[in-house]
């Protein structure tokens, strides 16, 4: 245990090795849904799921320990919750890019991400988000997370139209859903919507989503 605690400097930091095994425990308890969420994300996409909890396992566990080893960090490493649905569901099944394609995108991501850290503009970045900002994308992922989790459990279903075709204001025969390029935007209410549109490119009429379709004989 002395070799232990002056090797990771544990009394320096005022910690005990105790408190760092319970410390661990604790964090592999926390983390350990990864090894069920994300190949389940992945296989949605056409991976093999077995092939990626194995490969989820052995990465997670190598480069966590090899933070504790050489950057002498108690810091667990694991693969970005938000970054597998963005693969996963808009690049692979929403684009139509290869899941070979998409891993190749998330390799030279990786080497952006370590350029940027080399040279100090990634410290910059994170600096630069407010600490409202930060919290907001770690509630964003939690609710992502339980989402993939309702819907795995069948609580959550596919419904036959989008929520907001179903609400009471929706059925105003004025009421417009537009779809612009980066946004959504509310349109031709009558004296205006709160948060008309911003951009004069749309991607998709709205009499699809909240007009009643015309029975064809």
């Amino acid at each position: 245990m002395e070799r232990v605690d002056r090797f990771f400097e544990l009394s320096s930091r005022g910690t005990t090795v105790q408190r760092e095994l319970l410390a661990a425990v604790t964090t592999f308890a926390t983390m350990s849904y990864i090894l069920v969420v994300h190949p389940l994300i992945m296989s949605d996409a056409g991976m093999d799921r077995a092939q990626v909890l194995t490969i989820t396992a052995v990465v997670a566990g190598v480069f966590s320990i090899l933070m504790g080893l050489m950057a002498n960090l108690p810091i667990a490493v694991a693969p970005g919750m938000g970054a597998n649905g963005l693969v996963a569901y808009t690049l692979i099944l929403g684009l139509g890019v290869p899941w070979q394609g998409a891993l190749g995108l998330v390799f030279w991501s990786g080497v952006v991400f370590l350029v940027l850290t080399l040279t100090g503009i990634r410290r910059l970045l994170l600096d630069a988000f407010p600490d409202a900002l930060r919290r907001a994308l770690t509630a964003g992922i939690g609710l992502f997370i339980m989402f993939i989790g309702l819907k795995t459990a069948g609580i959550v279903v596919a419904a036959p139209a989008p929520p907001w075709c179903r609400s009471a204001w929706s059925r105003h025969p004025r009421c417009c859903w537009r779809c612009p390029a980066s946004r959504l935007s509310w349109d031709s209410w009558p004296g205006g919507c709160p948060g008309r549109s911003f951009s004069p490119s749309y991607c998709s009429p709205p009499s699809a989503f909240l007009s009643p379709q015309p029975q064809v004989p």
